[in-house]
């Protein structure tokens, strides 16, 4: 494996590093804004620090390119947040954490089926089966009581799909353009698609928040950081090291997410969250075998 196939492999755990991180300063910033607030500033600051970065404005060079774009924002925008979100009034959170968790294997099927370069091996199977019982673990630590809420876990599974199918659009449009380039049209897709679903829901939108120091670090973080550099870096891992290889690194959102918590807000670690943290690593370094090499 050479030397740059390794800095992408890092980029993708950097990313994963940010994402685990990023749920910590959604639920700081979940005190003060709804979620509907938050996705609209995360990538409206988002799009602006990548307009900075590359200002170049290109003409539409077919309806079909661009449909793939808006398609792409709405997956992995405006309909994976809004998918999530919704299913949360429906269904446990640990429900939804669990299925949404099942990204990276949709990903490798939708991606196995759409593309010709990428494969399902048995090592990634076993991997997912490892990594899904070490979220189990983590999401449920102790409490086990699985209840089925059809219309909100139908949700958390299409959050899921449309995840994994942005990850295929990413592999499509990626190596047309610049990267920051096609990821600054998604955003912009991503938030004009959320604007009607912001008022379906009844956001309210208020700017007044802003004056909050802890509210605009927080955004700063998921705009700049979660959202304009690791999107960017993921379109590339995703291009050049592949679907499968870069989506299985997900796995391990929950266990920097479980460490960040405890850093930063204080919430307990058990033995239990621990053991499923290993069984997510192991998982993922199983998934990573054998897969073609870039």
């Amino acid at each position: 494996m050479s030397k740059k196939i390794i800095l992408w492999h890092i980029a993708a755990l950097f990313c994963i590093f940010v994402w685990g991180n990023s749920f910590v300063s959604t639920k700081i910033l979940l005190k003060t804004l709804d979620a509907y607030e938050i996705l609209i500033y995360r990538f409206i600051f988002a799009y602006i620090i990548l307009f900075l970065m590359y200002p170049k404005v290109k003409k539409i060079k077919s309806i079909k390119e661009e449909m793939l774009f808006m398609l792409a924002g709405m997956c992995g925008i405006s309909l994976y947040f809004v998918f999530e979100n919704t299913s949360l009034a429906y269904t446990y959170a640990s429900n939804a954490s669990f299925i949404i968790s099942a990204s990276p294997i949709l990903a490798a099927i939708t991606a196995h089926i759409i593309t010709a370069d990428e494969k399902i091996n048995k090592s990634l199977i076993y991997g997912f089966f490892l990594a899904i019982t070490g979220t189990f673990f983590i999401m449920y630590n102790g409490k086990f009581f699985l209840k089925l809420n059809p219309l909100g876990d139908l949700l958390a599974f299409l959050s899921a799909f449309v995840w994994a199918f942005f990850a295929v659009l990413l592999k499509i449009i990626g190596g047309k353009h610049n990267f920051i380039y096609v990821m600054r049209k998604v955003f912009l897709y991503g938030i004009i698609t959320s604007f009607p679903f912001m008022f379906l829901f009844n956001s309210e939108f208020d700017v007044n928040k802003l004056t909050n120091s802890n509210v605009i670090f927080n955004l700063l973080f998921l705009g700049l950081i979660a959202s304009s550099m690791c999107y960017v870096l993921w379109n590339k891992s995703i291009n050049k090291i592949g679907i499968v290889v870069t989506v299985n690194y997900m796995y391990l959102v929950p266990v920097v997410t479980v460490i960040s918590s405890n850093l930063i807000l204080k919430e307990r670690i058990t033995g239990l969250m621990i053991f499923g943290g290993f069984l997510i690593s192991l998982g993922v370094f199983i998934s990573q075998k054998n897969q073609k090499k870039r």
